[in-house]
């Protein structure tokens, strides 16, 4: 009996070390305003040695999208550090004022850090391989598990397939009398953090170190949002009726994972370059009917620039820095229908959305009717689930030719 409880033990710790490890180096996680091109534009470096580099503001805009219906835990620590002193103090909104306009709910500006490896170094400093010993799940204010939502947010604890594995549902079994487990969540909570790993406002900045002028900035937020039990952590254990399914960690790490790669086409950029790029996150209550989480993109035709009290009609493009800053944080997503978007479902399923005045899909991928379904919308629509599709796991759909564009892996 030992032996059987060590090794389940072994084997779930085994499954957490699959998601975090630890690491030493963390990076500046503010900016400063300097003169490039004759005007007024954040700049912003990694490390103190580093020289300060323009950050760089994309002419075609990009927003992310968390529909906190189902992004209940994630919204929720995202909205209490918004709360503290540094999310209500961020340079790249504190720069625009004084502010002659208001502000939507749940807009605000970001920078993601173009390279990896420093993704990886703020994620596992903020959530280190033993974060799960210094931080109880669930959280004493945990929010309902999505989807569902699952009938419990309590931890199992009589035979956990997973380190905070979500409790499972059981029932009375007639024949043994005795109380069985009738389904598994599939779900365990892992470690959320915001502001995310690839921000650089994420991570655990540079305390004691006393950089000027940018300041030792902080740790950000920690939190217990579900995700899916990777499959080598089942024990042979059959955990779904079908497909396995997704939860928080697992939409927004496809989104993400999108967002990084239509940031840096859009921008032109080579990983690894010290360098970073402005983007707009939106926290926003949806409905059950609309994605977990979206990332649109695209150019602003004409815009209302309202900077120092005028009001005057000019293409993005045109803008200065500073006025394109102000125009992508007050941005109405309702108005930007005609955008390029891609969501990810409920379902782990996506569905690619272009404007008409853009190009069409490439002939090669309009011949799967079985996994590609063509809506007569605003834009065209397309759908794709990775039990249906005749395309390979992990194959790239071009949407675009442009080089803004490009591949983006489902």
């Amino acid at each position: 009996m030992w032996v059987s409880i060590t090794t389940a033990r072994l084997s779930a710790v085994q499954c957490l070390l699959l998601f975090v490890s630890l690491v030493e180096a963390q990076y500046i996680q503010n900016y400063t305003i300097g003169k490039w091109n004759n005007q007024d534009h954040p700049f912003w470096r990694r490390e103190p040695q580093d020289i300060p580099q323009p950050v760089i503001i994309p002419n075609e805009q990009t927003i992310l999208v968390y529909n906190c219906h189902y992004m209940k835990a994630i919204c929720l620590n995202a909205r209490r550090w918004l709360a503290t002193p540094r999310g209500l103090n961020l340079l790249l909104s504190g720069a625009l004022t004084p502010k002659p306009y208001t502000l939507p709910a749940g807009r605000y500006l970001f920078g993601y850090d173009i390279r990896n490896s420093a993704t990886d170094d703020r994620r596992r400093r903020n959530c280190p391989s033993n974060w799960n010993q210094n931080h109880l799940c669930p959280e004493p204010d945990q929010p309902d598990v999505m989807p569902g939502p699952w009938f419990t947010t309590s931890t199992e604890n009589q035979d956990p397939l997973q380190v905070n594995e979500i409790a499972a549902e059981r029932d009375l079994d007639v024949r043994s009398g005795q109380i069985e487990i009738t389904r598994r969540s599939g779900l365990f909570y892992s470690c959320e953090e915001f502001p995310a790993a690839s921000f650089v406002e994420g991570g655990t900045g540079t305390a004691g170190t006393g950089v000027v002028p940018e300041g030792d900035g902080g740790t950000g937020s920690t939190y217990c949002a579900p995700m899916m039990i990777n499959k080598s952590c089942t024990q042979g254990i059959g955990l779904f009726d079908e497909d396995p399914q997704w939860s928080e960690q697992n939409w927004q790490g496809q989104a993400h994972q999108r967002l990084a790669r239509i940031l840096q086409n859009n921008a032109q950029v080579v990983p690894g370059n010290n360098q970073a790029i402005i983007f707009t996150l939106a926290l926003v209550d949806g409905t059950a009917g609309d994605p977990p989480t979206k990332v649109m993109w695209g150019t602003s035709q004409e815009t209302v620039s309202v900077v120092k009290g005028t009001r005057r009609s000019i293409p993005f493009s045109e803008l200065s820095s500073m006025e394109k800053l102000q125009h992508m944080v007050t941005q109405n997503l309702e108005e930007l229908s005609d955008w390029n978007s891609i969501d990810t479902h409920v379902n782990a399923s996506h569905s690619l959305k272009r404007a008409q005045k853009k190009s069409t899909l490439p002939r090669e991928h309009q011949s799967h009717p079985s996994s590609v379904q063509l809506s007569r919308s605003v834009g065209t629509e397309m759908q794709v689930s990775r039990k249906t599709s005749k395309l390979p796991r992990g194959a790239d759909l071009v949407f675009s030719t442009s080089a803004s564009e490009q591949l983006l892996s489902l």
